[in-house]
């Protein structure tokens, strides 16, 4: 007959408890009294069972028995569990719940791991880890002392090890048979210690303080410093009194020797003492670094970004989703800063928004010490990115621009003021395409404003404040001062955000607060001008509309949604440029279906059609641009656009490595050649309309652009039906949208708050061609 194991599970509210075979963790507990009634005695076993919460089934948890019958034990140690529950600690286990029906249950974390087993596991452990390890128990220590919580022994087995991710470990403490809250400080010792027990806590009717919790500390780090060995092994209670005092006798005259971890033997040697009064080792020698909160955000305090007005940033992961995030750190002080808790309070209102261009507040967290606000983690701010010698096209700028508008919107219809809006406040996230997202960040100087209330105090860095911020006027300001510093934003050490943008250099020069003052009441009789460029006139415009003395003259945030700015010479080369190297893209597509298709001579044929039309018109792009520099304007459409006189052709196309591009176009002409293929009558009737010689084109890209569209109207297209490459099918849709004005995609003018990916069409992720592929069906 088979063996038959029958399971009991205990239904106790939202838990089942599988109480059938429950893990058993014993410990080699030493008796004062070994003839004691066990209700005075401290147990030598804990009893783990396999737990479900129903209403979190991915919960992983386990009930330990506390309690099977009362006693005077237990119920202390119930109420050391309830009082942690509520306040938790990074390095004490997560209890969930206590249960009290007919028995009494703590509900924990489930850790298989714990310090015993790690350190015998064979784990080389470095001095850095030796001493992280320490601080980590040295701070839950602490924590149970804030608490008036006095432990009196605990082993290794009982503190659990919980890996973050690689070489990374938080502690912590499980086991608090021992323990008791004390108002005045002081327990009685009871029957039943362990060797990490200190010498007061193995007598009967010894009164007990946090002496006895240094000394079990000094032990732990005495354990974690020799890898896992015990300085010694006892038989008895008496053999344990006796080899206690030896190995303390022993340590005190020990010499310094030169080990790696030297600073953690001086540490176990002062806390390993047989006199309690003589102990020490309760000081902040130490300081906890490692913090996992809420049971799912790890930080390392040590693990710098950098600082803000109000406190520093640190790289955090959050466990559960495995996200790379950094949280800013605000130490709470005696006295409340206004400052402190206005972010705090900003940072709330804003907790779980989804803006794209505002910084995603995870989380915000806090304990007795700190504001934890937990972020999404971007690449770098904008006076990084410039630093690295980086520059912006007028598109990127407009985009900028466009998103920085957005972003503030959203802060407006939070009535939040920013006001201290400047290069290192502006994060640079790369997407999937490596096209920037800016992000607003730091909200340490933000106020929120409501009505006609308006913000009085002087605040913002120095060189992007506006007038009215900087005099601190009576009258009071508003959003408008951000209008200002939008322009006051980013350079390399001086200067404006688009102004240096576009220049590359500072637009004043200050040593202090009284020039930069003197320098803006300038602008009330000469108003700001940006030098001539072969920049866009409408942005520089837009800058001179900006960097205003009178805020009321000023253009505020609702002009700049919507605010168009014409295109220029600059602007029309770039595109045509992008879109010869759209259609050279599109041709590779096509190339690596040729093979696929070649039994379907029909197919075959449009295909390579289609490759031979898309590298004329990339050809015949290359020759407009040339002829248009040649002729010193471009014409789109029946507009001519005259090219600025200081343009420089030769830098021009080394910065869009023309050369390079030509180059790889007469290779894919040439293998185009290499590689002939029957194709209809119509279609080789439109490609020799297209060899043209260049004397024949007229300077309308349009006209270039038509003889394209021919050849797919001709062939209805099924090459592209035919196909499941969403990328192609985005390619050959937009190829024929490029120069349609009711798509946007060659608009004369760009518009400020217009999405990004009409901009940068060539860099769409596939999700994104999907949706344009389903717009222009």
């Amino acid at each position: 007959m088979d063996d038959l194991s029958i399971i009991f599970i205990r239904q106790i509210g939202k838990y089942q408890i599988n109480s059938s075979q429950p893990k058993i963790v014993k410990s080699q507990i030493f008796y004062q009294d070994t003839n004691q009634e066990s209700a005075k005695k401290l147990r030598n076993a804990n009893l783990y069972y396999s737990c479900r919460n129903t209403e979190q089934p991915n919960q992983n948890i386990c009930a330990q028995l506390i309690q099977s019958e009362p006693n005077r034990t237990t119920e202390k140690e119930i109420a050391v569990l309830e009082l942690l529950s509520k306040h938790p600690h990074t390095n004490l286990i997560k209890i969930f719940d206590i249960i009290k029906k007919d028995h009494c249950y703590a509900m924990y974390e489930e850790i298989p791991m714990n310090l015993e087993k790690f350190l015998n596991s064979g784990r080389n452990l470095s001095s850095i880890m030796k001493e992280n390890f320490y601080c980590q128990l040295f701070a839950g220590f602490n924590h149970l002392k804030s608490l008036k919580i006095i432990i009196r022994d605990l082993q290794p087995k009982h503190i659990r090890v919980k890996q973050i991710k690689d070489n990374e470990y938080v502690l912590q403490i499980s086991d608090f048979r021992s323990a008791e809250i004390s108002e005045d400080g002081y327990v009685d010792s009871i029957n039943g210690m362990s060797d990490f027990a200190a010498p007061e806590a193995l007598i009967k009717g010894q009164s007990l303080n946090n002496q006895c919790s240094i000394y079990t500390l000094g032990m732990l780090l005495y354990y974690i410093c020799n890898d896992g060995r015990k300085p010694f092994e006892a038989n008895s209670y008496q053999d344990l009194i006796k080899k206690q005092r030896e190995f303390c006798q022993n340590l005190l005259n020990q010499s310094a020797g030169n080990n790696d971890h030297q600073r953690l033997i001086e540490q176990y040697k002062r806390m390993l003492v047989w006199d309690k009064f003589n102990r020490e080792g309760d000081d902040n020698q130490f300081r906890q670094d490692c913090y996992l909160l809420d049971n799912t955000y790890f930080l390392r305090q040590s693990d710098s970004v950098g600082r803000g007005r109000q406190g520093f940033v640190v790289n955090a992961f959050n466990i559960q989703t495995r996200d790379t995030l950094v949280c800013k750190m605000i130490q709470k002080k005696e006295q409340n800063n206004e400052q402190d808790l206005r972010e705090v309070q900003i940072c709330g209102y804003l907790e779980g928004e989804n803006h794209q261009n505002i910084i995603k507040i995870i989380k915000i967290i806090k304990d007795s010490q700190w504001y934890y606000i937990f972020l999404e983690k971007c690449d770098m701010n904008i006076k990084e990115f410039m630093e690295q010698n980086n520059q912006f096209t007028d598109q990127e700028i407009i985009d900028f621009l466009s998103q920085i508008i957005s972003g503030y919107e959203q802060l407006k219809r939070k009535s939040i003021v920013h006001r201290d809006i400047k290069p290192e406040n502006i994060m640079i996230k790369f997407d999937d395409n490596n096209d920037k997202i800016y992000k607003i960040i730091d909200f340490g100087v933000s106020k929120i404003i409501s009505g006609s209330l308006l913000a009085h105090t002087d605040v913002g860095s120095l060189l992007y404040i506006a007038p009215e911020v900087l005099e601190n006027n009576v009258s009071g300001y508003n959003d408008q001062c951000d209008v200002f510093s939008v322009i006051y934003f980013t350079y390399s050490k001086l200067g404006v955000l688009i102004y240096y943008m576009m220049y590359k250099k500072e637009y004043i020069n200050i040593n202090g607060q009284n020039e930069i003052r003197q320098q803006q009441k300038l602008l009330k009789t000469n108003p700001f001008k940006c030098p001539d460029s072969m920049r866009n006139p409408d942005l520089r415009q837009l800058i001179e509309k900006m960097i205003v003395y009178d805020p009321i003259k000023r253009i505020n945030w609702e002009m700049l949604k919507g605010y168009r700015l014409k295109k220029n010479h600059l602007d029309f080369l770039n595109d045509i440029y992008r879109y010869s190297l759209f259609a050279i893209q599109s041709e590779e597509l096509l190339c690596e279906l040729q093979d696929k298709y070649r039994d379907d001579k029909v197919l075959a044929g449009d295909i390579y059609a289609h490759r031979i039309i898309l590298l004329k018109f990339a050809n015949l792009a290359f020759q407009k641009i040339e002829q248009s520099i040649n002729q010193e304007y471009i014409q789109m459409n029946e507009t001519e656009y005259k090219i600025n006189k200081i343009f420089n052709a030769n830098v021009w196309k080394m910065n869009n490595k023309w050369n390079q591009s030509h180059q790889i176009l007469k290779q894919k002409q040439q293998r185009l050649e290499d590689y002939q293929i029957t194709m209809l009558n119509d279609a080789l009737s439109v490609i020799q309309n297209m060899d043209i010689k260049n004397s024949e084109i007229t300077l309308n890209f349009t006209q270039v652009h038509k003889f394209y569209i021919k050849l797919p109207n001709l062939l209805n297209n099924s090459t592209f039906i035919n196909n499941e490459s969403i990328k192609l099918k985005y390619h050959l849709m937009k190829m024929r949208n490029l120069l349609n004005d009711s798509k946007n995609d060659s608009s004369i003018e760009y518009t400020l708050g217009q999405d990004s990916k009409i901009l940068f069409f060539d860099k769409l992720s596939i999700s994104q061609m999907n949706a344009y592929i389903d717009e222009n069906q």
